[in-house]
């Protein structure tokens, strides 16, 4: 997800620690230390699982907000529509 997707939608916080756990895995890339491209993968799984979970969250709150603001008068009812014309043909 590019990081304008996500402007406004998460607190800096996370933002900046997923932007720097990406940062240390690409600069763990650049080098031969699979031990450190590991640690670094991992780094940013767990960051980016962190603000995952704010967007997700964030999304469920704005659905329960929209469907609470239906107006409670709605109601849907079953009904069974009866075409007279139709109707003479049975």
């Amino acid at each position: 997800m590019p990081a304008k997707d996500v402007d406004g939608k998460v607190d800096a916080g996370s933002r900046s620690s997923v932007e720097e756990a990406l940062k240390n895995a690409k600069e763990a890339l650049a080098g031969d230390d699979v031990e450190e491209i590991k640690r670094q993968r991992e780094a940013l799984l767990a960051a980016s699982h962190v603000l995952s979970e704010a967007l997700y969250q964030q999304a469920q709150q704005q659905q329960a907000g929209a469907a609470g603001s239906g107006d409670p008068n709605d109601v849907v009812e079953d009904a069974e529509i009866i075409d007279e014309e139709n109707d003479d043909k049975r």
